[in-house]
């Protein structure tokens, strides 16, 4: 391993031996690593979401910014060189490669085009149209490969396309059908549809992926609320209100803990947060939880400014919470990790039992904390198994 802390790794080349490495994230930095140690040169910092780059034949690095839309390029031999624009206005750019002589052909994600673009004017034409997502292409001789987020590879030759690797599913994590009998996937970057018109049963239809205009982000449940309506969770922890058809999105709630499953009704929309293991109701900007995992009898948990102590199932011992705030309860509550004390009459310290009883009743506080756990104001906690 070279290195393990360049966040969104991604955007790799190699040239005369020296390793170019980018930061596919907004902020993101493009650097030169040392192959033999690791250590970094920064060339270039706080870029729109660097991608797939190539030095091009005039010795300068040419890579794609998918935020900007556009493809620069820079000096990787100069120190304190600054990126230069070589075009813009594209379809999401996110590689950049040359072909035999010296133009630049590039993927672009959300049009799912392949452009030939001129590195000194920036006039560019397009090679080919394939399906929105693209992600990389490569040359192999002078054949030229374009691969998509979907898992296809297709050949373009002479402005013809050739599906070499067709495509599939990529987490296909909900489905939903709407009050027509469509069947509709949530597949993370892709939103489709079941085509069951004749000649295309089975068929998936992008009505949405990634990169288009109001697209809800990394979709994992889906419920139909109407014509061209849906009820959508996402990666992001938002629950949204999406219409493909009309490119928008009405994000219902935001700053939620891992969602997965949703449902709607006349009592408004349910969800699942695995995070915390909650289900919850979203409406009129207002989140309530309808079941979560702290005791049945608590209809809710303590004040967020509260601590409550449980007595450990050893005689005498006690443990407490160590997360408060009613999102992090239902983590605490297992007793993952919470304060602990000795058993009576005993130097031997007890890890908080997987559940324990409540209780109002504190601790002795006085006891001082054994070398293996760790001590906050007189009192230790040591993390359960």
């Amino acid at each position: 391993m070279l290195r393990d802390d360049l966040p969104c790794a991604n955007g790799i080349t190699v040239h005369q031996d020296r390793l170019f490495v980018g930061e596919c994230r907004d902020g993101g930095r493009l650097m030169e690593l040392d192959r033999a140690t690791g250590a970094q040169r920064i060339l270039a910092e706080n870029l729109p979401s660097p991608n797939a780059m190539e030095v091009g034949p005039d010795g300068l690095l040419y890579f794609p910014v998918m935020t900007a839309n556009e493809i620069w390029r820079i000096d990787p031999f100069a120190t304190d060189a600054l990126p230069q624009r070589v075009v813009g206005d594209l379809g999401v750019p996110d590689s950049v490669k040359f072909d035999a002589d010296g133009f630049i052909v590039s993927t672009q994600a959300a049009s799912g085009q392949v452009l030939h673009i001129d590195p000194r004017s920036g006039d560019h034409t397009v090679l080919a149209q394939l399906n929105p997502g693209l992600d990389n292409c490569t040359f192999v001789g002078e054949r030229l490969f374009a691969s998509n987020f979907s898992g296809e590879i297709a050949e373009v030759t002479g402005g013809a396309v050739t599906t070499v690797l067709p495509g599939g599913l990529n987490w296909p994590l909900d489905l939903t059908v709407d009050a027509t009998g469509t069947l509709y996937v949530a597949d993370g970057t892709y939103f489709y549809a079941v085509g069951d018109a004749p000649g295309s049963q089975g068929r998936l239809q992008t009505l949405g992926m990634l990169f288009s205009p109001g697209y809800p982000g990394f979709v994992r449940g889906v419920a139909a609320v109407g014509a061209g309506e849906f009820v959508v969770t996402t990666s992001g922890g938002q629950v949204s209100r999406y219409r493909p058809a009309q490119s928008a999105c009405e994000v219902l709630a935001d700053g939620l803990d891992q969602l997965y499953g949703v449902t709607a009704g006349p009592a408004g929309v349910v969800v699942t947060e695995f995070g915390t293991g909650r289900v919850l109701r979203v409406g009129a900007g207002e989140v309530d939880v309808l079941a979560a995992d702290w005791p049945a009898r608590w209809a809710s948990p303590p004040p967020a400014t509260a601590r409550t102590w449980w007595p450990n199932p050893a005689p005498g011992g006690w443990c407490g919470s160590a997360r408060r705030g009613p999102r992090r309860w239902s983590t605490a509550w297992p007793g993952r990790r919470a304060f602990c004390r000795p058993t009576a009459g005993s130097t031997s310290w007890t890890r908080a039992a997987a559940r324990c009883s409540p209780s109002t009743s504190p601790p002795d506080r006085d006891t001082p904390s054994p070398p293996a756990c760790r001590s906050d104001r007189r009192r230790a906690w040591c993390p359960s198994r």
